[in-house]
């Protein structure tokens, strides 16, 4: 049961996200990034919110209590969704495939970028709750990391997004993400809990400006009938990317612990975002 709804929320998001992010990239297409960057913030809100309510909410009622309450909130937000403007963009009415898309060079190399970016957050969702547990922390503590990971995000989005309409998205998403993937392989190293936890809080940022530009990256690569089939794709890359990732750095962390595990995310991820540096 609990692998079909998780089949069910992945569906629905499937559908959902490349609209909106269509909506942002074509409404006011002399602003992309801002806008892009101001859509993330909206997403990292959630992000943030999520794991402290999360673990308030098992903390004091149990284990299905958030559950239900965040689907309760699904449902009081959805009237908001019928307050979007009409889409005057142009569209795609030739029937193609979204994976036609693919020929495309630069965007091939932001959707790799992207994917080796999702790769590390695929081994954090797997391995960094255990590795905290393993150490003695608990739900909340986890909550509080995975909040000041996405805390500088919230801020840095909008700011990120003219950073990369100005010098070029290419630049700052290869840069950011891969100072992020390399930095990501001391999280085995570093001890305790504080230590890993500031070095979130410090990868935070560069990840703001790296996913903000990746995203703009993915909009600049197609025309503008095509925005919502490339932002489709690049949101099967992060699961598909995420997904790559996260047994594989799993079953490390049980063999040789988190050093050899962070090391593996780290370098692998690194590995991705270069070969996606060199097809822009």
């Amino acid at each position: 049961a609990w692998t079909a709804a998780r089949a069910v929320l992945g569906f629905g998001g499937g559908l959902a996200l490349p609209g909106m992010r269509r909506a942002a990239t074509v409404l006011d297409p002399e602003n992309v990034g801002e806008n892009l960057g101001r859509l993330i913030v909206g997403e990292i809100g959630g992000f943030l919110l999520g794991p402290l309510v999360a673990a308030g909410f098992v903390e004091f009622f149990g284990i299905r209590a958030p559950f239900l309450a965040f689907g309760i909130g699904m449902v009081v937000f959805l009237p908001f969704v019928l307050r979007l403007p009409k889409d005057r963009g142009a569209t795609d009415n030739s029937g193609r495939s979204a994976f036609s898309l693919l020929r495309i060079r630069r965007l091939q190399g932001a959707l790799l970028v992207i994917g080796g970016y999702f790769m590390l957050i695929g081994a954090w969702e797997s391995v960094m709750p255990v590795m905290f547990k393993d150490r003695g922390g608990g739900s909340l503590e986890t909550g509080i990391a995975f909040f000041l990971l996405g805390l500088p995000m919230f801020f840095i989005s909008p700011t990120a997004g003219r950073l990369a309409d100005r010098v070029g998205p290419p630049r700052v998403a290869v840069i950011c993400t891969g100072m992020v993937s390399l930095s990501a392989t001391m999280y085995g190293v570093l001890p305790g809990i504080m230590w890993p936890v500031l070095l979130m809080f410090v990868l935070g940022i560069f990840d703001g400006f790296g996913f903000t530009a990746a995203q703009v990256a993915v909009s600049r690569a197609v025309p503008e009938e095509r925005q919502a089939a490339a932002l489709g794709l690049m949101g099967a890359v992060e699961v598909l990317g995420a997904a790559l990732l996260a047994m594989p750095a799993a079953i490390v962390y049980d063999a040789s612990g988190g050093g050899a595990a962070w090391a593996m995310a780290g370098t692998t991820s690194f590995i991705v975002i270069m070969l996606g540096a060199l097809r822009f």
